[in-house]
């Protein structure tokens, strides 16, 4: 059976302008499905904006209505169409879009967007702290503290700040994620932290309509988000038209726009210039950024030193300073997605249709440098910088490449940046990248540090003014065309981090208990010895308070591994914890020998998995046992897994249980022929 968080989104939302659907992974290493659908009526928006107007009567008197036709795919059109949705949903205008640039897709871009405010919405469960703009001790250590939020009487207001790389001639990221819109948030941003007994038995009404109503009540209270955006880019045409586009929505308090260098000719100056600048040279685009908002009056967190009063440009900031760099909660980026000039140019292979029209800078990144990650076995982070085309050498460009510089930048900053994400164009890129975080240094491919997307738009129908969200039979009709998302953190995940939940195998069993016992029963415990459970008489609780003894018994038999375990209430249901005995003690757990090679310094402290058991009466039945029946309960078991070899463990830890419980296995069917357990 599947849990209700199995069965249900994670984010969910729908209204009158669109529908949003985050669907979690069916397995730990599967990625996750961004489902988001735009109300669209071209007939409707035809009557309210007349630059629409024209190039949707000119599209109908074409009498071409596939989606590949040519009216449709005119930048006249596309600009159009962007314009009025971005207006009629977003109340967004949108002035400067000039001709030959990249004119965004809203559903898609909508869609990054409403994702990446998941993922910050989780941060406060899923990461054992959230990291945007803690202090900075002066060893440059971080000190906790959490998400930063300004409370009212009525209502809290949560602040973000975030880098858009590459934002291009419309800046819609952050226009997006700075309209009343998103801006508004009310289960997401105020999300339940304490963790959800799990529904995976097919006997969970009551506590579904407890967990539905505890939501109810959270979305009662209202949460306004405050998002702050430094947004670069690289051509000054684009800087000049995404200020006008800011300026136009009047959010220049909240989006600040800035040129940066590219790193190509900054890395190409850096190498024949003296030898501190050599160690800077290979510097990539979130370095760029890093350095702008350094020495931005927006994102500043320490005045420059008074002993130089001219004006500090950004060469004079002293970039091996990192206390003194400005700490943000998410990177974003769209990045160009071809290696060459010739494949931005080469038509589709499908439809043959050309590539949509954008500028040289917007379509390709291809250097002459690439950088190899390799790592010692002591951890330590050495970069090798090959040149294309050598013999071993990452000759990878595009959306690869990109992502790339900006993974080996992430090594230096790591803390200073809660979520580093970006737009993938190809499943094959996604692959690569996540290749890449199995080995990165901090990162060591733990599943709780990494998230996986796939973006699917609903297509917007125009025939007749029927509305494309969908088709005559109710089913939601998609976009053919798929993108997929990347994200990491360095920060440590919680123990429970809901990535990290095993939902495949073994996830809850009945243990039926005789109504046959008194207090003269005796049992066997894992070692054989004869003992006797007073508490074991008749009536639910005592029957409860059996089982949970049995499953404490179980995990204190494992010598490989080794498992500890406490029993408490969770949930209001009893509930066993087990994990590792080595991490029990996890304050001094890195200073001691105990580490295998399957360890790393970024496990969570409960260490590789940790395994919630939960026993509670099935809802059938009479809580007075009789002979033939007994009472049935139910146990359900909540694993999280956060490495593979964690997910080895959870498997091997699992698959006994229910004879181990039920006492039916070929042991306890030994024991009780011999007469050593009744």
């Amino acid at each position: 059976m599947k849990s209700l968080e199995q069965c249900q989104a994670i984010g969910h939302e729908t209204n009158k302008l669109y529908s949003f659907k985050l669907i979690p992974p069916s397995s730990l290493n599967g990625i996750s499905k961004s489902e988001f659908v735009l109300s669209c009526n071209f007939d409707h928006l035809a009557k309210q904006y007349p630059e629409f107007q024209d190039a949707w009567s000119q599209a109908v008197s074409s009498g071409e209505t596939s989606r590949t036709a040519a009216p449709f795919n005119s930048t006249v059109f596309n600009k159009a169409l962007t314009r009025s949705l971005l207006h009629h949903h977003f109340h967004l205008l949108l002035p400067s879009l000039p001709e030959g640039t990249l004119c965004p897709p809203i559903p898609n871009r909508a869609n990054y967007v409403l994702w990446l405010r998941e993922l910050i919405a989780s941060c406060a469960y899923d990461l054992e702290r959230f990291s945007s703009r803690c202090p900075v001790g002066e060893h440059g250590e971080h000190q906790v503290q959490p998400c930063n939020q300004i409370k009212t009487a009525n209502q809290m207001e949560l602040r973000f700040q975030g880098i858009d790389i590459g934002t291009g001639v419309s800046a819609i990221y952050p226009l997006l994620l700075c309209t009343s819109l998103f801006a508004q948030s009310d289960a997401l941003m105020d999300r339940e932290r304490d963790g959800n007994i799990t529904d995976s038995s097919p006997n969970s009404e009551m506590s579904n309509a407890h967990y539905s109503s505890r939501r109810i009540e959270k979305a009662q209270r209202r949460s306004d988000v405050f998002w702050k955006f430094l947004a670069t880019d690289i051509d000054p045409l684009a800087v000049e038209s995404a200020r006008t586009n800011v300026e136009a929505n009047h959010l220049e308090n909240q989006i600040c726009v800035v040129q940066v260098e590219s790193s190509s000719n900054r890395n190409e100056s850096c190498l024949h210039s003296d030898e501190q600048n050599q160690n800077n040279a290979l510097e990539g685009p979130l370095f760029a950024a890093m350095k702008e908002a350094k020495c931005s009056d927006m994102f500043q967190i320490s005045k420059p030193s008074t002993t130089n009063k001219t004006h500090t440009t950004t060469n004079q900031c002293d970039v091996q300073d990192l206390s003194t760099f400005p700490k943000f909660d998410f990177v974003m980026t769209n990045p160009p997605f071809y290696s060459t000039l010739e494949e931005a140019n080469t038509p589709r292979a499908g439809d043959k249709r050309s590539r949509t029209e954008m500028t040289l800078n917007e379509a390709v990144y291809s250097h002459s440098y690439h950088h190899d990650f390799n790592y010692d076995k002591t951890g330590t982070e050495n970069f090798r910088d090959v040149t294309k085309g050598q013999s071993g050498s990452s000759d990878e460009g595009g959306d690869v490449g990109f992502i790339m510089a900006i993974m080996k930048d992430s090594q230096f900053f790591r803390h200073h940046v809660t979520w580093y994400t970006s737009l993938v164009a190809k499943r094959s890129s996604l692959e690569i990248v996540l290749h890449r975080l199995q080995t990165l240094d901090g990162i060591w491919g733990n599943r709780g540090q990494i998230r996986t997307v796939e973006f699917r738009q609903g297509s917007m129908g125009f025939d007749n003014g029927q509305d494309g969200n969908s088709r005559k039979d109710g089913a939601m009709r998609c976009n053919p065309r798929v993108r997929w998302g990347i994200g990491w953190t360095y920060e440590r995940a919680a123990a429970r981090c809901r990535a990290c939940r095993v939902i495949s195998g073994l996830t809850y069993f009945n243990v039926s208990m005789s109504g046959k016992t008194s207090n003269a029963d005796s049992v066997v415990d894992a070692n054989g010895d004869e003992n006797y459970d007073s508490g074991c008489g008749n009536g639910t609780a005592a029957y409860l308070d059996e089982i949970v003894s049995r499953l404490m018994a179980y995990f204190n038999s494992f010598r490989e591994p080794s498992l500890t375990c406490t029993r408490h209430i969770r949930n209001g249901s009893p509930c066993v914890t087990a994990i590792e005995k080595r991490f029990d003690n996890s304050a001094s757990f890195y200073a001691t020998s105990h580490k295998l090679e399957e360890d790393n310094e970024n496990l969570p402290v409960a260490g590789h998995f940790l395994i919630d058991t939960f026993v509670r009466a099935a809802t059938s039945g009479s809580d007075t046992p009789s002979e033939q029946t007994g009472i049935e309960f139910e146990v359900i078991i909540e694993a999280y897994s956060h490495t593979k070899h964690g997910s080895v463990l959870v498997d091997k830890i699992r698959g006994p249980m229910p004879g181990e419980i039920r006492r039916t296995n070929r042991r306890w069917r030994r024991l009780k022929k011999t007469g050593y357990a009744r």
